[in-house]
């Protein structure tokens, strides 16, 4: 199964986006991202896999768009904190548009990605950072770790040995320790030059 179809049939059933998107990890993520987003003067917000919107409708910011693989049809715009919210269903590696936006944000997705499905994260990863005109924060495992090495786990695809030849972009933060309950951390990216 791919995990387009793994997510249909989790979401079907449902459940919601996991552990991630509930109590301490919650908060703990929706702090983090909204104290970027108003020391950075952030507007305007793309999001891919925004998933039960836990996280996603509590952003501070004026317009939100979310890409989900899977229609959330319990998730309903007036849930959201910005005033205009769009919310788009398709595969992120398809999806088009002729904005761009201030930050693009990837929570919590990157590691439920098949290995694989490389092909298609490395697409995915393209249009996280095409779509993004200043800044692009991953919250994930860092799978290109020993770890990834030796295990060869099935579900971390090594996204960030793809991310050093995107030469747009710089590294400019990435979480020193993970939150307790979660392997993740948030890394952030700025694009090197203006669009």
């Amino acid at each position: 199964m791919d995990s387009i179809n793994f997510w249909k049939t989790w979401y079907s059933l449902g459940y919601g986006s996991g552990l991630g998107s509930e109590g301490e990890l919650k908060e703990f993520k929706i702090k983090f991202i909204n104290s970027f987003i108003e020391n950075n003067h952030i507007s305007r917000v793309l999001d891919f896999g925004y998933g039960d919107a836990e996280i996603a409708s509590q952003l501070d910011i004026k317009e939100y768009t979310g890409i989900d693989i899977v229609e959330q049809l319990e998730v309903k715009k007036n849930k959201f904190k910005a005033p205009v919210v769009e919310l788009i269903t398709s595969p992120f590696d398809k999806f088009n548009t002729q904005k761009t936006f201030e930050l693009v944000n990837c929570i919590d997705v990157l590691y439920h990605i098949l290995e694989n499905e490389k092909p298609y994260l490395f697409a995915t990863l393209n249009k996280i950072f095409t779509y993004s005109e200043k800044f692009v924060i991953i919250y994930a495992q860092d799978s290109y770790l020993d770890k990834f090495e030796q295990t060869q786990s099935e579900y971390n695809c090594p996204w960030r040995q793809y991310v050093t030849h995107i030469n747009s972009f710089e590294q400019i933060f990435e979480q020193e320790e993970c939150m307790p309950g979660s392997l993740a951390k948030f890394y952030i990216f700025k694009r090197k030059y203006d669009l």
